[in-house]
């Protein structure tokens, strides 16, 4: 069996870190803006600080939010979904009844509040995962790679090739 070496993993795990920090402080500083006088406003694009409202070709052309951050060099972006499917909203909402069943479905943008709401998830999203302790990978990792050994021995010592293949086929990661 192949496995990576402990310091490989290690250092992929730092670098990850190391990026969703990066990503983590960029949502941070996103922000959706009102009027001075307290009232939303009319066009969402212009509300948002430190991240861009656009349409992304990868989703019909629908809104997003996107931003972009870097770590070491090394460039990344990613982007929040500013829009509802009309048949995924809460029958009490009144978007929904310009739902009509049909082939595409049809999607209305979010609102302010909602906007800030899903910037908030993600933040909380990036941050728990920030938090995480990364210290017992090394034991996590030691514990794996015996468990994978001895399991190779068993399944070597059952003496069928046929056996060892078919059971470490089913296993993929």
């Amino acid at each position: 069996m192949f496995f990576k070496n402990k310091e490989e993993v290690m250092n992929k795990l730092r670098n990850d870190l190391t990026m969703e920090k990066a990503r983590l402080s960029a949502w941070e500083n996103v922000s959706v803006l009102r009027k001075k006088d307290g009232s939303e406003f009319a066009q969402m694009g212009k509300a948002i600080s430190g991240a861009k409202l656009d349409k992304q070709r990868i989703d019909a052309e629908h809104p997003y939010i996107s931003l972009h951050y870097c770590a070491e060099h090394k460039y990344q972006s990613d982007l929040i979904q500013a829009f509802w499917y009309l048949d995924e909203l809460p029958e009490s909402d009144p978007r929904r009844s310009a739902y009509r069943k049909q082939f595409v479905r049809q999607t209305c943008p979010m609102t302010a509040d909602e906007v800030r709401e899903a910037i908030a998830k993600r933040v909380s999203a990036v941050r728990e995962y920030v938090e995480q302790d990364i210290s017992v990978a090394e034991e996590a990792y030691n514990a794996f790679r015996e468990a994978m050994h001895n399991a190779d021995t068993v399944l070597r010592s059952a003496g069928s090739s046929h056996l060892y293949y078919a059971i470490k086929d089913a296993v993929s990661f």
